[in-house]
């Protein structure tokens, strides 16, 4: 029974592990902003490693934070994730640099994977690589495979407090799922996505962008490349 229930309280020992890891990460750059650490589902996991939702959770009439999803797949990789947790919040930096989006406003943009966020991110300590038109500046890793000594109780605290994951599980590939960076068509138009649901996307011609952004009618903020 003691086994089991050890088993059972895992998503919750793991949700508090990185929440604490997160909150580190503020002590160290205070321009983190604070956010709900979730992890993700089993269908979150095939797509991705980690995730960001700006402003989600409510907590008074007036204000809302950012959820950061990680994924338990990388339980086992106490490095990798820690790298995730700073992909992701340098996002956070980014929206909270730039006033975040303002739903109506025409203009306003958030910088997502552009020189800013390579530029931000170098900043925590990370390579950020080009991956390509479509994915832009997304392939973070550390420099020659170091950790920055400031992290050095981060990814202690990781590799201690947090459980077994789901790392060991092999992957089933989905059919008929799409490659990741695969080439724009020849016509010249751009794919878009949105921000509340990656899986929403549209092309759009680089004539039509340039007059404007197009909005998501569900979150109210613009698709982006």
């Amino acid at each position: 029974m003691q086994n089991k229930s050890r088993i059972s309280d895992r998503a919750s020992i793991a949700t508090k592990a990185l929440e604490t890891a997160w909150a580190m990460l503020i002590e160290l750059h205070h321009n983190i902003p604070h956010a709900v650490v979730t992890l993700l589902t089993s269908g979150d996991r095939r797509r991705e490693r980690g995730h960001i939702s700006y402003s989600v959770w409510q907590y008074r009439d007036d204000k809302r934070r950012h959820e950061v999803g990680i994924s338990s797949d990388l339980f086992q990789d106490p490095e990798n994730l820690l790298c995730t947790m700073l992909h992701e919040a340098t996002h956070a930096i980014l929206h909270k640099a730039n006033g975040g989006f303002t739903p109506g406003a025409p203009g306003k943009r958030l910088y997502y994977h552009r020189k800013s966020f390579r530029d931000t991110c170098k900043k925590l300590g990370l390579e950020c690589a080009f991956r390509d038109t479509r994915h832009g500046w997304t392939l973070t890793s550390w420099p020659d495979g170091k950790i920055p000594d400031m992290y050095a109780a981060v990814l202690k605290h990781l590799k201690m407090d947090l459980p077994k994951g789901t790392g060991h599980q092999k992957r089933v590939k989905i059919p008929g799922r799409k490659v990741p960076g695969r080439q724009l068509p020849k016509s010249g138009h751009v794919k878009l996505s949105c921000q509340c649901d990656k899986r929403r996307s549209i092309y759009a011609n680089r004539s039509v962008l340039k007059k404007g952004g197009i909005r998501c009618d569900l979150c109210g903020f613009d698709f982006l490349i």
